[in-house]
């Protein structure tokens, strides 16, 4: 894929600073201009850009206002303000609020270029979009650790090893057992899944009947062939680690012979090492699971998946996207901005929403949640912020953060969630509509993205 050329947004009233500043970067950058303000934050919420050479003073709004609203809407972006009326407080001022430099008029086009480009050349790459990427099936990543995770996966996912995942809740460490199922000798048996974390106390041994085959002569559980997910392990209490335990000593055993076997995959979402230095979690059970062991990173440690991941959740959406050519460049922006504590999970259900509310081309800013649109998205250097709008930041991401661990815990279940918050239903649906929550996106027990 070829790379994305440079972008620069020139912001001034003055037709001929506009024509010369286009004439002076058209060889290194695309370059978009405005006339005024209200022009220049359209074109911000629509185009992706990475420098911003604006003017001090407009009819409309001033640089330090435009300088703002840029570093909400683009933090990546350089901004570079332009005066005539240099003074040492608007340029302490313009840099204390983010800008990147600041030129003062009449200057050298040369000049105007050289920090324009050293301003480009500072800036961090943009995420490209892309549709594919799929590097092991039903899996899409761009990031150098998911490509590295996938070249072990295609090692080991031929052989009949038992494997352990490891990963945050929503990371996607389902779709990584289907992958490994898909690429191993069982790929046209059955895939099996015993959800650890939706099981009663002592409700191992009747789940696995469930799955399998029993019989009054064989009371644990034998299954003819396939690929056994054992779903968040961890989940167990000490009497179901046993029964789990003492069913894979059985189904590996000859007293009930598997034929041509079963291949084991089970995920956790807590560190298990540490679970058995602390007694948590069976040694031996431990030791049965773990001959090979996998990890995948949350969704904020691989932002340049985002844009492969959404395409991805686009397109599975094909019979209420008709229509849809993809995301704004300024949507994807948001998306690759977000903290996203819910991982792929929470990507997810912001797509969901944003197809539920996008136009008829394509899905904009306007489609998104509204934390999304929000500043606390881009995560704003938190030393730049007042006192009161950290707490602010701080008590909204607590909120969200709890909100999806209550519907992790129940299951999508918002009466139940309810209850365990002590908040009317209503009102936890509107906390819900708030932080851009769906309850659906974690009600399905078959959703591959956990």
């Amino acid at each position: 894929m070829s790379e994305q050329r440079h972008s620069v947004l020139v912001v001034d009233d003055k037709p001929n600073m506009l024509r010369l500043m286009t004439k002076v970067l058209g060889g290194v950058a695309q370059v978009h201009t405005a006339d005024n303000g209200n022009d220049a934050m359209a074109l911000l919420d629509r185009e992706v850009v990475d420098v911003v050479l604006c003017d001090l003073r407009m009819p409309d709004l001033t640089g330090l206002e435009m300088l703002r609203f840029c570093k909400a809407r683009q933090p990546r972006a350089r901004f570079i303000l332009m005066t005539a009326y240099a003074s040492v407080e608007t340029a302490v001022t313009a840099l204390k609020d983010g800008a990147y430099d600041y030129l003062t008029k009449p200057f050298d086009p040369d000049e105007a270029k050289t920090t324009v480009l050293r301003a480009l050349h500072s800036v961090r790459p943009r995420p490209a979009v892309a549709e594919g990427d799929e590097v092991l099936p039903g899996v899409h990543a761009r990031s150098y650790v998911m490509r590295e995770l996938a070249a072990v996966v295609q090692q080991i996912g031929p052989t009949s090893l038992s494997i352990l995942i490891g990963g945050e809740s929503g990371a996607g460490k389902r779709r990584l057992a289907h992958a490994v199922h898909r690429l191993s000798a069982f790929r046209d048996h059955s895939f099996h899944r015993l959800d650890c974390a939706s099981l009663p106390p002592g409700g191992v041994q009747e789940a696995l009947a469930r799955l399998g085959r029993s019989g009054p002569e064989s009371p644990s559980v034998s299954f003819v062939s396939g690929t056994l997910l054992v779903d968040e392990v961890d989940a167990l209490g000490a009497a179901d680690q046993a029964a789990l335990e003492h069913a894979l000593e059985r189904m590996r055993g000859t007293s009930l012979p598997v034929s041509p076997g079963v291949r084991l995959v089970t995920t956790t979402r807590r560190n298990l090492d540490a679970m058995v230095a602390d007694g948590a979690f069976r040694r031996d059970l431990f030791l049965q699971i773990r001959v090979a062991s996998l990890a995948v990173p949350p969704l904020r440690k691989r932002s340049e998946d985002i844009p492969v991941l959404a395409a991805s959740l686009l397109r599975a959406a094909e019979s209420e996207t008709a229509g849809l050519r993809g995301f704004t460049a300024g949507a994807m922006e948001r998306l690759c901005a977000a903290a996203w504590p819910g991982n792929v999970r929470e990507l997810r259900s912001v797509i969901e929403h944003a197809v539920a509310h996008a136009g008829p081309d394509s899905i904009g800013l306007e489609a998104l949640p509204e934390w999304i649109q929000g500043e606390a998205a881009f995560e704003t250097p938190w030393e730049t912020l007042t006192w009161s709008d950290a707490l602010a930041r701080g008590r909204a991401d607590v909120a969200r953060r709890y909100l999806i661990a209550l519907l992790e815990r129940f299951g999508g279940d918002v009466v139940a969630a309810a209850a365990q918050a002590s908040v009317e239903r209503e009102s936890f649906y509107r906390l819900l509509r708030r932080h851009g929550i769906q309850p659906e996106g974690f009600r399905s027990a078959d959703q591959d993205e956990e």
